[in-house]
């Protein structure tokens, strides 16, 4: 994220971003961040401004649905494949 933000401060673009973060009790979420950068009336950055979601839910149906269907495709690989 501080690389996002150091370019939007960089070329006065928009920006955003999806991060991982592991929080204290080893929980994984995913966040994602939209901002802008603020100038004053001389074109020099004032401020920047943006909001963060957590996207976790998001991240992890798909991811999950994927793994689930991964493991159950090795598990009758594995199967059928010793069958014949």
């Amino acid at each position: 994220m501080a690389a996002a933000a150091r370019w939007a401060l960089a070329t006065g673009h928009a920006h955003a971003t999806n991060h991982r973060i592991v929080r204290p009790d080893r929980a994984i979420r995913w966040l994602y961040s939209a901002g802008r950068i603020v100038t004053g009336e001389d074109g020099v950055p004032q401020r920047m401004q943006g909001l963060t979601w957590d996207v976790t839910d998001r991240w992890q149906s798909p991811t999950a649905r994927w793994y689930a269907a991964t493991r159950w495709w090795r598990a009758t690989r594995v199967r059928f494949n010793s069958i014949g």
